[in-house]
């Protein structure tokens, strides 16, 4: 059954949620240690939203582990035409944050450039979120 993914994307948001409420209601606060983020959460949002993550986590990983294979559609059972084999050919890629650092990676140039440019947005995207919650906060 798929519902572990939709599920899980769920649970990340609403934890990600949880985690900017409690800096915004100052029961966390956010800082960099050389380049590696990190949240310190005094209330109960931030705990909750950091549990819902994990929780989120653990729901991915269940729905790789039951996720039903198909060795029938990935094993060709006779010569494949160039058109037909460029045609079934999957794309797929990725993008790893190493602090503000993103590393892409995919199975053609395309799909790396494609990955770069969402982990450079991402990374603008953390930037931004950072100074907005760093440059608004007022000081007792």
């Amino acid at each position: 059954m798929r519902i572990w993914l939709p599920i899980s994307m769920i649970l990340i948001v609403i934890g990600i949620a949880l985690i900017i409420g409690s800096v915004l209601t100052e029961e966390g606060e956010v800082g960099l240690l050389l380049i590696f983020p990190f949240i310190v959460a005094h209330g109960w949002m931030g705990a909750v939203g950091g549990l819902m993550i994990f929780f989120s986590i653990i729901c991915m990983f269940v729905n790789f582990w039951t996720s039903p294979s198909r060795p029938e559609e990935t094993v060709p059972t006779g010569p494949l035409r160039p058109s037909e084999e460029t045609q079934d050919r999957k794309r797929v890629g990725g993008v790893v944050l190493i602090g503000p650092i993103p590393i892409a990676f995919g199975s053609d140039e395309r799909m790396t450039r494609t990955m770069l440019m969402i982990g450079i947005a991402v990374l603008a995207l953390f930037v931004a979120i950072f100074l907005i919650i760093t440059l608004t906060r007022v000081s007792p």
